[in-house]
């Protein structure tokens, strides 16, 4: 038997197997690095094709008692929905915009007066907030209107009526009438009727 018979070499990988695990190697590597500078939730901006130009920009709130609008911009025209609460780890509350705009405005009501809000942005599937923690805004307190005080109706007061005197000078009438305080015989206005009065009314009475 011949020792010197020379073994087939084993045949080598094809060369576009190795290139194709050495892109894969490579992918991996590129998305690990992107993911280590931008963030999990950029990433998912990135690769879902979100752009830039959707971020919103002069975030702001301004607050009523019952009621607050929060405005933004953004450098293309896209949907908006504000999603909001009393409690940043719940924003349960949603005020979806009507149609895609650059100039945002959202109202939100209603809302309970001297209290705190928190609330993000959410345009696709994207969320955007305050560096990590909601924005937030305070409402206004309630404005207690007091109701108009009404003047107490007062009573007119009753005109004394001017008492007539009587006009037929009877001594008998004056007699009786002597020491009391008929109006109608008191002549002299002392508040006693008396002879003067009697006096009196025959002197006008002649």
């Amino acid at each position: 038997m011949d020792n010197n018979i020379v073994q087939p070499t084993p045949a080598a990988p094809p060369r576009n197997k190795k290139n194709l695990k050495t892109l894969i190697i490579v992918f991996v590597l590129f998305l690990a690095g992107i993911v280590s500078v931008l963030g999990i939730s950029k990433v998912k901006t990135y690769l879902g094709g979100a752009q830039a130009n959707q971020e919103p920009k002069n975030v702001q709130a301004q607050t009523l008692d019952t009621s607050a609008t929060v405005s933004w911009q953004t450098d293309k025209a896209v949907l908006g929905t504000i999603e909001y609460g009393t409690n940043q780890a719940s924003l349960l509350l949603r005020a979806p915009e009507s149609q895609p705009a650059t100039i945002h405005r959202v109202a939100l009501s209603p809302l309970k007066s001297d209290l705190v809000y928190y609330y993000r942005i959410r345009v696709g599937e994207t969320l955007y907030d305050n560096n990590g923690v909601p924005f937030s805004f305070r409402t206004k307190a309630a404005v207690v209107v007091a109701e108009p005080t009404t003047a107490p109706t007062l009573a007119p007061t009753k005109v004394a009526e001017e008492c007539q005197l009587v006009k037929v000078c009877t001594q008998s009438n004056f007699e009786k009438k002597m020491g009391s305080s008929d109006c109608q015989y008191d002549f002299d206005k002392s508040g006693t009727v008396n002879s003067r009065d009697w006096m009196l009314c025959l002197q006008k009475y002649r």
